[in-house]
């Protein structure tokens, strides 16, 4: 998977196009074996999309929720579990650079996710709990000075 040209000196829905693209080689085996669509996460890292939502000076590009949404269509013609998996770790970016702001710890780590093209996921959902947020399953098990948290989600 071998994108070849700049980053820099294009749009993000030509970035994002040519994640669709590689992300569509590969989506029906995503969908036939219920799996990650690595590819087409490799190849929106690849792009540098993943924290183009964070300001400029912690390595973002400052996109707007309208562009953010105009590149998960575009995934989203691709690949449907690519188009997913970016939005629902947009929606993490979104919430943590909400408290990014004059946090040192929060703005290190948002560039830290810039530099590193890092998946920003949540484990909100629980297996067993009919969908219910507010419910759970799992609890924190005890054992000296260790704490243990198993959660199927």
């Amino acid at each position: 998977m071998n994108i070849a040209g700049p980053v820099s000196a294009m749009t993000l829905a030509e970035r994002a196009r040519r994640a669709a693209k590689v992300a569509a080689e590969f989506a029906d085996r995503v969908d036939a074996e219920g799996r990650f669509p690595r590819e087409g996460m490799e190849a929106l890292k690849t792009e540098r999309l993943m924290g183009v939502m964070i300001r400029p000076e912690l390595g973002g590009e400052a996109a707007s929720m309208t562009e953010i949404a105009d590149l998960c269509a575009i995934l989203g013609q691709a690949c449907a579990s690519t188009a997913m998996t970016f939005a629902m770790h947009q929606i993490q970016i979104a919430s943590l650079a909400d408290y990014a702001v004059g946090s040192a710890w929060h703005e290190a780590f948002l560039k830290q996710i810039c530099d590193e093209q890092l998946l920003i996921a949540s484990a909100t959902s629980e297996a067993g709990i009919g969908g219910n947020l507010r419910n759970s399953i799992c609890a924190v098990d005890l054992d000296g000075e260790t704490a243990r948290l198993e959660k199927n989600a």
